[in-house]
C-alpha cells in the first residue's frame, strides 16, 4: 500500500512482484508464497537455501500441507556460485508440488556469473523481462 500510495503504479496482485537475491532470494520466495494474495509473481536470485528447514524438501512439505500458490517463480544461479545442488532440489521440489518449467516456473543458469551485487546487476533485466513482459 505504501509503494501504491507514492507511486504510479498498476495495484493488483497481477502487476506486483518481489525480488531479491541471496538471502533476499530466499525472503522473497516465501514473501511471495505466504501473501499470493498481494503478489503474483517472484524473482530468486542466487536464493540461499542453506538453512535445512528451508531446503527444497521442506518447501514442498509446506506446499503439500498448505497448497501451492498461483505464483510464477523466476529462480537463478551463477554458475560460479557453487550452490547448484540446492538450486536443483528446489526447481525439483517445485516441479513436484505442480509448478511447471517455461510456464510458471523458470530456471536461468547465469554462465560465469558469481554470488555478488555485480553479477546480479548483470542479470536483473531477465526477471523485469519475464515479469513485466505483457504489460
Amino acid at each position: 500500500p505504501l509503494i501504491d500510495s507514492k507511486y504510479r503504479t498498476i495495484p493488483d496482485r497481477l502487476h506486483t512482484f518481489i525480488a531479491g537475491s541471496s538471502a533476499g532470494g530466499m525472503a522473497s520466495f516465501w514473501i511471495a508464497y505466504l501473501h499470493a494474495d498481494i503478489f503474483s509473481k517472484v524473482g530468486c536470485m542466487s536464493q540461499s537455501l542453506q538453512n535445512h528447514e528451508m531446503d527444497g524438501e521442506r518447501m514442498y512439505d509446506i506446499m503439500k500441507r498448505d497448497g501451492t500458490k498461483d505464483l510464477t517463480y523466476y529462480i537463478d544461479l551463477g554458475t560460479g556460485e557453487g550452490f547448484r545442488d540446492m538450486v536443483d532440489n528446489a526447481i525439483f521440489y517445485l516441479q513436484r508440488a505442480g509448478f511447471r518449467l517455461g510456464k510458471d516456473l523458470f530456471y536461468h543458469p547465469a554462465h560465469g556469473m558469481e554470488h555478488n551485487e555485480r553479477s546480479w546487476n548483470k542479470r536483473f533485466d531477465k526477471i523485469l523481462l519475464l515479469f513485466l513482459r505483457d504489460i
